[in-house]
């Protein structure tokens, strides 16, 4: 299958809940709009045009993605849990990215406060000390 007769596919079942996706089909198609909105997102910052624009284009794709997700799920015989939590965690990296950096810096100073913790605290000694662990 071509390069484009995967994205005809995708607009063709934009709305198609039912059918199977291949995996080509569905990388093809998730790389390359995930990418086009993270090149639109690096200049968010630059132009209230670029942000209604990404605001629109995730807009426009968000229904034929979850079709896209929802179709892989059933060509790969995937369980109504694992659909749930793919379309969940699409959503959140896609529509939330501003909450997913939030949660990342957490996630990072929360590992910093760990090493740190564990080089600063000594240790203690046993009770025993017999060289037996």
């Amino acid at each position: 299958m071509t390069f484009f007769k995967v994205l005809q596919l995708f607009w063709v079942n934009f709305a198609n809940f039912k059918g199977r996706a291949s995996r080509m089909e569905f990388w093809c198609n998730f790389i390359l709009y995930y990418a086009i909105g993270r090149t639109l997102g690096l200049f968010m910052e630059e132009s209230l045009i670029i942000l209604i624009s990404l605001s629109v284009f995730e807009l426009i794709l968000i229904i034929p993605l979850i079709a896209l997700i929802v179709r892989r799920c059933n060509d790969a015989n995937v369980g109504k849990g694992y659909k749930r939590t793919l379309i969940t965690a699409y959503i959140i990296v896609s529509f939330l990215p501003p909450i997913a950096d939030i949660l990342f810096l957490l996630l990072i100073i929360a590992n910093i406060y760990v090493i740190v913790s564990f080089l600063i605290i000594g240790t203690k000694p046993s009770e025993k000390m017999d060289g037996n662990l």
